[in-house]
């Protein structure tokens, strides 16, 4: 832990990138708790990076505990902030989680970023969007991103 402390004041880029490459995924792996201490020491960009960087890596390996710790932020900004990491990690390897992540933290849909994800998921695997679209309620929150699957 004191190494990605360490690199979180450091002004060497490659001492960052080890640190988040390599300490924090185990630390996050081993001791998720730590790491949630970690974050919450921290302020200002020091915090932002560091708080960003552990929705990428955690949406991925334990969704169900970062979402949990993702919405645990007091700040409204920052539980939005977070989630919107967390879905765009999430459009390249599950869209139907990001969405799913979105519309948990009511994000995506003011800003069009949901109908972009649904209009590469269906440029990209059209069978996949279309067997999701299917289990969707019809509704004014599907329709919008029905129309960008069945153009």
């Amino acid at each position: 832990m004191i190494d990605i402390e360490r690199a979180l004041v450091s002004s060497n880029p490659q001492q960052r990138e080890m640190a988040f490459n390599f300490h924090l995924p185990e630390l996050l792996e081993l001791e998720p708790a730590r790491v949630i201490e970690l974050v919450a020491r921290q302020e200002g960009e020091t915090r932002d990076a560091l708080r960003d960087e552990v929705v990428r890596l955690w949406i991925t390996r334990d969704r169900v505990a970062a979402l949990v710790w993702m919405g645990s932020f007091e700040n409204e900004w920052e539980r939005k902030s977070s989630a919107t990491i967390a879905m765009r990690t999430l459009a390249a390897i599950e869209p139907a989680q990001a969405i799913a992540v979105a519309d948990q933290f009511g994000i995506g849909r003011d800003d069009g970023s949901l109908e972009h994800i649904v209009q590469i998921w269906a440029t990209e695997n059209f069978d996949e969007a279309i067997k999701w679209l299917e289990t969707q309620p019809d509704n004014a929150h599907t329709a919008q991103l029905r129309a960008r699957i069945e153009k």
